[in-house]
C-alpha cells in the first residue's frame, strides 16, 4: 500500500495553502494517510450551498454575471436600472469594489470583462450605446469615448486575452483591436447582417460567431492578423430565435441556444469548418422551456443551460463529441434570472428574483479510489487529482481527502 508521510501546511519544502482540502465518496476501502486517486464529477442535485459572504449585495435583479478569465474580478448587471457592480473576489469572499463611476443612465443591454477585470464593457439600447471602463488599482473609471457605434448595441465579448472586443448591432459587427487603452476598428467589407441578436468569440478572437433571431441563421468570421473574413452562414434548420451562443475555451465546440425544441445544437470546428453534431450526440431535454443561455464551463467538458421562468438549471457533460445531460432539478428558488461556472468550475453561481443575492453551490464532487489501484496505462483521466486520504472510509461513504497540485494530476 502506498502511504503518503503527513504534515502541517508549509512543511516538507510545501508553500502554504499547496493542498485543496476536499470531502469525497469512497468507491473502495481507503485507509488514512493513503495515495489516493480523485476523479471529479458534476452534480447539481446532491452540491452543497457555499456560505459565500459580499460586502454589498448587487442590483436587485441580475441579468448578467460572468466572471474574469483569471477568477479574481466577478462583474454583474442588470438591464432593467443599468446597474453594473464590479466584485473582487479572493475565496468565497466577494468586495465591491468602487465605481463603475460615471454610470449611464440607459437600458444596459449586454456586458463582458476582460481577462484581469482590467476592462468592462457595457452595451446599451440608446445613447452612448457602449461604454468601457478600466479599473485603476480598484476603482473602475469611464474611458470616454474609447469606442463610437451610433446604434444600439445588442451584445458584445471580449477575447479571453481582452485584446479584441466584438459587437453587433441588429445589422452591423464590430471589432475592436486593444493596444493600452486604445480601442482600433478593424475594417471588413461591410455586409448587412439580418435580425443580429448574440455573438461569441473564442479565447484567442480568431472566431466570431453571430446568432440571429427570427431567421435562425449562424454567420461566422474568421480573423487573421487584422483582417476579417465571413467564413460562412450555417443554417441551424429549426424555427425561433438564437437566445444564446458560446465557444468552448479551446474553440473546438459552438454550442447554439434556441429559444424553442431542440434547444440546444452542437457545432465542431475542424479547421475552418464548422459542422454540425448529429442529434444522437446531443441529449434532448424532454421538458418543455424557453431557453436563456448556455455556457460552457472554462475546461470545456461541460455545459450550462439556463432557461427563462424557471427554478431548473440543466447541465451537460461532454466525452469527446458526445453531451449527455446529467442534472434536471435544481432547487426551489423563484426564477433564476442569470448563472455561471466559477473559473475552476467547481461552483455554479446564480441570482434568482426572490433572493436579491448571489448564491454559491459546491457542484463538483470526488470519486475516491486507492491510487495504486487506479492508476493504469491508458486509463487515466486528465481531470483526476491526485492526492491523500485524511481519514479512513468504507465504501459510500465520505471521505476527507488533500488534493495535490493539478500538476500532478494532469
Amino acid at each position: 500500500m502506498a502511504t503518503i508521510i503527513g504534515g502541517d501546511e508549509g512543511s516538507g519544502g510545501f508553500p502554504k495553502g499547496w493542498k485543496e482540502k476536499c470531502t469525497g465518496t469512497a468507491k473502495e476501502s481507503i485507509t488514512k494517510n493513503s495515495a489516493i486517486a480523485a476523479v471529479p464529477h458534476i452534480d447539481l442535485e446532491t452540491g452543497t450551498l457555499k456560505n459565500l459572504s459580499f460586502s454589498e449585495n448587487p442590483t436587485p435583479v441580475v441579468n448578467y454575471m460572468l466572471f474574469s478569465s483569471d477568477g479574481k474580478y466577478l462583474a454583474c448587471g442588470g438591464f432593467a436600472d443599468s446597474n453594473l457592480d464590479v466584485y473582487k473576489r479572493f475565496g468565497d469572499t466577494f468586495t465591491k469594489l468602487i465605481g463603475p463611476v460615471d454610470r449611464v443612465d440607459s437600458l444596459m443591454n449586454s456586458m463582458s470583462i476582460s481577462l484581469n477585470g482590467l476592462y468592462v464593457a457595457a452595451g446599451f439600447l440608446v445613447q452612448p450605446f457602449i461604454t468601457i471602463y478600466k479599473r485603476i488599482e480598484d476603482t473602475y473609471v469611464n474611458l470616454t469615448d474609447a469606442v463610437n457605434i451610433s446604434a444600439s448595441v445588442v451584445d458584445l465579448c471580449f477575447s479571453s486575452d481582452g485584446n479584441y472586443l466584438a459587437c453587433i448591432t441588429t445589422t452591423a459587427l464590430y471589432v475592436y483591436k486593444r493596444s493600452g487603452d486604445n480601442f482600433t476598428e478593424l475594417y471588413f467589407p461591410y455586409e448587412r447582417l439580418q435580425n443580429a441578436h448574440r455573438i461569441s468569440i473564442t479565447a484567442d478572437g480568431t472566431y466570431i460567431a453571430i446568432g440571429s433571431s427570427k431567421k435562425a441563421s449562424l454567420y461566422i468570421y474568421k480573423r487573421s492578423k487584422d483582417t476579417l473574413t465571413k467564413l460562412t452562414e450555417l443554417s441551424v434548420l429549426v424555427e425561433g430565435d438564437i437566445e444564446s451562443l458560446s465557444f468552448s475555451s479551446d474553440g473546438i465546440y459552438l454550442a447554439v441556444g434556441i429559444k424553442q425544441k431542440p434547444y440546444l445544437i452542437i457545432y465542431k470546428r475542424s479547421n475552418d469548418t464548422f459542422t454540425k453534431l448529429a442529434e444522437s450526440s446531443v441529449e434532448l431535454i424532454a421538458e418543455d422551456i424557453s431557453l436563456k443561455s448556455v455556457v460552457f464551463s472554462s475546461d470545456g467538458l461541460y455545459l450550462l443551460l439556463v432557461p427563462e421562468e424557471t427554478i431548473t438549471l440543466y447541465i451537460y457533460k461532454r466525452s469527446g463529441d458526445i453531451f449527455t445531460l446529467l442534472n434536471r432539478k435544481f432547487r426551489d428558488y423563484a426564477r433564476i434570472t442569470c448563472a455561471c461556472f466559477s473559473p475552476e468550475n467547481d461552483i455554479v453561481y446564480m441570482t434568482s428574483t426572490l433572493l436579491n443575492k448571489i448564491i454559491g453551490l459546491s457542484s463538483r464532487l470526488y470519486d475516491v479510489y486507492n491510487a495504486e489501484n487506479y492508476i493504469k496505462p491508458g486509463t487515466w483521466d486528465p481531470s483526476t487529482k491526485l492526492g491523500v486520504a485524511v481519514e479512513s472510509a468504507s465504501a459510500g461513504s465520505s471521505c476527507k481527502i488533500n488534493l495535490f497540485p493539478e500538476v500532478n494530476g494532469g
